[in-house]
């Protein structure tokens, strides 16, 4: 299957951010984690799960239509 180049590219940044806000709101459990304040620990890890899934469906669906992935660096997260 193929794309216009701009909507890959933007597929691809779209996988990219997902991952990125799952790395980011890991960051958040580790400091929420360092605060014992488990409730904010659970939210925080719910939306780290839930930006990585997305992520991957983006990603299975360019793997499945043959689309190049390219996936960037991945920030650190600040804690």
């Amino acid at each position: 299957m193929t794309i216009h180049a701009g909507l890959a590219k933007a597929l691809n940044d779209q996988i990219n951010h997902a991952f990125n806000a799952a790395y980011a709101y890991l960051g958040m459990v580790a400091y929420f984690e360092s605060l014992d304040l488990a409730g904010f620990l659970g939210w925080m890890r719910s939306q780290s799960e839930e930006e990585w899934a997305q992520g991957l469906r983006v990603f299975d669906h360019l793997a499945a239509c043959e689309i190049p992935i390219e996936l960037g660096a991945i920030e650190r997260a600040e804690t």
